[in-house]
């Protein structure tokens, strides 16, 4: 395997861990039985795909490397934020149109630059609505 594909099995495995971490942080939030199926089918998924990508890395004994932290505490905001603003499945899924929209692609990832313009209006409305801020 030469070292191209190497370095992008290793970013693949840090990706599909963080997209099972993501799941499975609005798992709790969601309400929703057919949005919840569809990110537990997702889960799984990606769990197989992580599985997949650990025994070509341990064939060729490279051992999984984790996300980088940066992305992991952006990723972790992210969802924290929108959950706390409103925490309704709809919140969750508005962050990706219908058009991206897939079995694969429900959640958006941590550096769709939409997020910070979504996350930066809804947390805004909700401090108007509050009376936190008096705008």
């Amino acid at each position: 395997m030469d070292h191209d594909t190497k370095a992008l099995l290793l970013e693949c495995g840090a990706g599909v861990q963080m997209a099972v971490g993501a799941i499975d942080d609005v798992l709790g939030q969601t309400r929703d039985k057919k949005l919840e199926q569809a990110l537990l089918s997702c889960r799984e998924a990606h769990k197989a795909l992580g599985q997949q990508t650990k025994a070509l890395l341990d064939a060729e004994h490279i051992p999984e490397k984790g996300a980088n932290a940066m992305a992991r505490g952006m990723s972790w905001l992210k969802t924290s934020t929108k959950l706390a603003v409103s925490p309704a499945d709809e919140t969750v899924a508005d962050l990706i149109t219908d058009d991206d929209r897939s079995e694969e692609n429900i959640i958006p990832g941590a550096f769709d630059p939409r997020v910070a313009e979504a996350v930066a209006n809804a947390v805004a409305k909700a401090a108007r609505e509050s009376g936190v801020a008096r705008l």
